[in-house]
């Protein structure tokens, strides 16, 4: 189920990108732990993924976020991407050494064969672990800020949502990029005291796949056999922008078409949610892009195909399955119970206006 487009608040401007912040300077907003601390702050280079890697590696254990990242996993998913703009990671240092960083970027145009500014977004923001209680996240932010702007932002988000998932699919949040994990310690209460709203809210859920076994009813024995599921491998993707998000995942197709003329009646994909699972420790699929056909919809056939879509992942190997779905977006949710699927967290989406 996707999210529907999501529309877009206001903040100071800052210093450019090879600046000096000052980190009493937000004393009313967050007191500092410490006396006044001068930060510069610069844009990535080509030697940042080892200090990158240590700021991630010393963050609090969260469900949402993969924990080690190697310079290896953040090459491939972040700094690889052909529209990876290094002005966009900024790096923050105290004294020569690199102590936080954030990175902003935007997504896709309406028509998803292009880069479009109009839509910022702050998609990562770490500091040291022991830096939290001071205010350079808040300092950070601007900056990150400053750049969208500088590139003609006119509404800003704080984490990825789709479309806007240009960077950590797989490292932050779960089968989809959720905006901000409602069990996100520090990058979500940073921006809720930097005035951005909330704009709309996910609910993440689970299914378990130990001793699965999908629904048998009358119903289903006949969509059953009026039906024919099929799976499809790297299924081609419909825009460039999917492309650019997915193309690069172990990705996997199943779907439904009517016996008597193929016509496609619903479809849902999964991914391998690769490198945050090996946090968890098992095999795990991420859900995203199910659709059902207006003519069948409440009628027992999206049921019918995530039950051998489960099935089919279950003898693969994978034992646990994520979805994401909006809050307001009831009769996903009812399905997804219906399924046993139970909610494990929430994702927030947070935005302001340039």
């Amino acid at each position: 189920m996707k999210a529907a487009p999501i529309r877009p608040y206001a903040s100071q401007l800052h210093r450019g990108l090879e600046g000096h912040g000052k980190g009493c300077s937000l004393a009313a907003r967050r007191p500092a732990r410490n006396a006044c601390v001068v930060y510069s702050f610069r844009p990535f280079r080509n030697t940042d993924p080892p200090h990158i890697a240590r700021i991630w590696a010393s963050q609090p254990a969260q469900r949402g976020l993969a924990q080690p990242v190697s310079t290896t996993v953040s090459e491939q998913c972040l700094f690889a991407k052909h529209y990876f703009d290094p002005k966009g990671l900024i790096i923050a240092e105290h004294q020569g050494k690199v102590v936080g960083f954030v990175h902003a970027g935007f997504g896709p145009n309406e028509a998803g064969d292009a880069i479009s500014t109009e839509v910022g977004v702050t998609y990562m923001l770490m500091v040291d672990v022991d830096l939290w209680t001071t205010d350079l996240a808040d300092q950070l932010l601007r900056q990150g800020e400053d750049y969208l702007r500088s590139h003609g932002a006119k509404t800003l988000y704080a984490g990825g949502i789709h479309p806007y998932n240009a960077f950590y699919l797989g490292l932050y949040g779960g089968s989809a990029l959720p905006g901000l994990l409602l069990s996100d310690v520090h990058f979500r209460p940073l921006v809720v005291r930097n005035q951005y709203r909330e704009q709309d809210r996910m609910v993440v859920l689970h299914r378990n796949l130990v001793g699965y076994r999908p629904q048998v009813t009358r119903n289903q024995r006949r969509i059953g056999r009026q039906v024919v599921f099929e799976s499809i491998h790297a299924p081609e993707t419909k825009t460039w922008w999917d492309t650019s998000v997915y193309g690069g995942l172990d990705r996997i197709r199943f779907c439904l078409r009517d016996r008597r003329d193929q016509t496609l009646l619903a479809a849902v994909s999964f991914w391998d949610l690769e490198p945050l699972a090996t946090s968890w420790g098992l095999q795990a699929a991420g859900m995203y892009d199910f659709s059902v056909d207006e003519s069948v919809r409440r009628k027992g056939y999206g049921t019918y195909l995530m039950g051998e879509a489960l099935k089919e992942l279950q003898q693969r190997g994978i034992s646990l399955v994520e979805a994401q779905t909006l809050m307001t977006n009831a009769p996903a949710q009812e399905l997804y119970k219906s399924l046993g699927f139970a909610p494990v967290d929430h994702g927030l989406i947070y935005r302001r206006d340039a």
